[in-house]
């Protein structure tokens, strides 16, 4: 757009924390992953279910919660037989298409947020909400290693970047994550902290009501 028209301005969709402290303080159990969003193949879940395997194989059983709509019932079901091929059905918990209230209770009672998206474009240059809802929520996050993703989650101490087409990488994230439960909590809280100063609806809205200003002047007083 700036090549467009030289007053652009980048409003982030950020969360808006303080939506968040209402949340129910939860005693975390330290290894459970949760996905939480639309279940596509470019997420990488796949990906992850091997990652999964991995650690069974490493006699380490990871929980992990799914949560959000799926792009067909042939996908879902494809999930649910690799699962069963990987030996991790019993520990993948598909909990359906929730509502936005549901989708942070469950992923406030994770411990592990994964957002391991594939290097598609798209993904490669957005910045998925559920990264940032992670995030805001003192979760550590296990991410792809995009510049953007390493900007926000990697630069602020929040999160382990991976290569996202190398299940070996996510667990041994995961694993390292289990193993150093203080390294799990300075992560997560270096990520609530980065939301809560930097990267919240709060400051983007000031970016958007600027931009109003600019545009049709200063609010009415009454």
């Amino acid at each position: 757009y700036a090549s467009l028209h030289n007053n652009v301005r980048v409003v982030a969709n950020f969360p808006d924390w303080q939506s968040l402290d209402d949340l129910p303080s939860v005693v975390r159990d330290g290894k459970t992953c949760v996905i939480a969003g639309a279940l596509t193949r470019d997420r990488g879940i796949s990906q992850v279910f091997e990652a999964l395997g991995i650690l069974k194989q490493r006699d380490v059983e990871v929980p992990l919660a799914l949560a959000g709509p799926s792009i067909s019932e042939d996908y879902l079901r494809s999930l649910w037989d690799e699962a069963s091929r990987l030996g991790i059905s019993r520990q993948v918990h598909y909990h359906g298409i929730l509502s936005k209230e549901k989708s942070l209770l469950l992923q406030n009672q994770a411990s592990i947020g994964l957002a391991t998206y594939l290097p598609l474009q798209n993904s490669m240059s957005g910045l998925p909400n559920k990264l940032m809802e992670c995030m805001a929520l003192g979760l550590p996050v296990i991410c792809s290693d995009f510049p953007v993703y390493r900007q926000v989650a990697g630069e602020t101490g929040a999160a382990i970047l991976v290569d996202p087409t190398k299940p070996e990488q996510i667990a041994d994230a995961i694993e390292s994550l289990i193993n150093n439960p203080s390294l799990a909590r300075q992560m997560g809280e270096a990520g609530r902290d980065a939301v809560r100063s930097r990267f919240n609806w709060q400051t983007e809205s000031r970016k958007l009501l600027d931009l109003y200003h600019q545009l049709v002047g200063p609010p009415v007083q009454a």
